[in-house]
């Protein structure tokens, strides 16, 4: 991939990013807020996929591992740290934050795994997407889901990325952006802690 694409695929998936957060919150904070937020969001996951690309170029794939997929776990480590910033420093309300982040962070994902030609990924986020949008016109309509706190459509959509994430490096071992076999584990307990917070919100 040459430096112009990648540049140029760094400032849309920044700006969808951006684009998604601040639709998301709009009605809530400042858009001084959202978008010191999300600058931070931005930063902290395009570092982290950064350093887990340096870090895996010191590491060799293995059966089970793959390095050249790190990125995506060092985006998410960034993520969660960005996550943290928001909720304790900002101020930010935790669900509805994390809800609006993670929606968009599935929207820029589209253009990395289209990019990193991990078409069985981008099938999985696009998918993902149609699910969040679904659940936000009818969530309210369920009579099960008693709190109707909003955050349930994102947490869902989310949580079913990672399930159906899981079930793509089961059927495929070598699945491009991911880190082979051991991708397994995290993406399962990604999908678990998830949907336990999702069952936690609906009692709420």
């Amino acid at each position: 991939m040459s430096i112009i694409l990648s540049f140029g695929a760094i400032l849309a998936g920044a700006y969808l990013f951006l684009f998604v957060f601040w639709r998301r919150l709009k009605e809530d904070y400042s858009g001084s807020l959202i978008l010191h937020s999300g600058t931070i969001f931005v930063l902290l996951t395009l570092l982290g996929a950064v350093a887990a690309r340096i870090l895996s170029s010191f590491l060799s794939p293995s059966a089970i591992f793959l390095p050249s997929g790190l990125w995506f776990w060092g985006a998410c480590v960034g993520f969660l740290l960005a996550f943290a910033i928001s909720t304790r420093k900002l101020k930010l309300k935790a669900v509805e934050s994390f809800e609006a982040a993670g929606i968009a962070s599935l929207y820029s994902l589209l253009i990395a795994f289209l990019l990193n030609y991990s078409w069985q990924l981008f099938l999985v986020t696009a998918f993902s997407l149609v699910i969040f949008n679904f659940l936000e016109r009818t969530y309210r309509n369920f009579h099960w889901y008693k709190s109707g706190r909003v955050g349930f459509s994102g947490l869902a959509a989310i949580g079913f990325f990672f399930l159906l994430r899981t079930i793509a490096v089961l059927v495929v071992a070598s699945l491009p952006s991911t880190i082979g076999r051991v991708d397994l584990v995290l993406s399962a307990v990604s999908a678990f802690l998830l949907f336990f917070s999702l069952y936690n919100l609906a009692e709420s």
